[in-house]
């Protein structure tokens, strides 16, 4: 963790440490879901620029994190995964990639930075072992 991460989660309530940069998968879908914190510039406005007309919506009651957009239906899940793809954000989707790399509706996707991956791979561990 480098010296502004360690500033920005200071500013991280205690129960969302854990979560900054990864997310859980959000309550329905199709949806595309992220961290409420994270420490990639922008982050917030650009996920909810790609929710397009859906508002985000925190979800997770007992760890108010996270953030998810409902989309219509696959097509506009689909919109708002290809808008979130160019962002280079952390981010995920019920939908997922096929073995083209085409996004569908089979599965969660997700595109996580290493360091969004090594998150919420520990926030896993955690959540397991709980």
């Amino acid at each position: 963790m480098n010296a502004n991460e360690t500033i920005y989660s200071a500013n991280v309530p205690n129960v969302c440490q854990k979560y900054i940069n990864g997310a859980i998968n959000p309550p329905s879908g199709p949806s595309c879901f992220s961290s409420l914190y994270s420490t990639i510039a922008n982050h917030n406005a650009t996920f909810s620029t790609c929710c397009s007309n859906a508002k985000p919506e925190i979800y997770d009651d007992d760890k108010p994190c996270f953030q998810y957009c409902m989309a219509g239906d696959f097509v506009a899940e689909k919109a708002m995964y290809e808008c979130l793809k160019k962002s280079n954000i952390n981010f995920g989707c019920t939908g997922t990639r096929d073995e083209a790399g085409n996004f569908s509706d089979a599965g969660p996707a997700r595109n996580l930075s290493l360091g969004g991956a090594l998150v919420v791979g520990l926030a896993l561990v955690g959540v397991l072992s709980v």
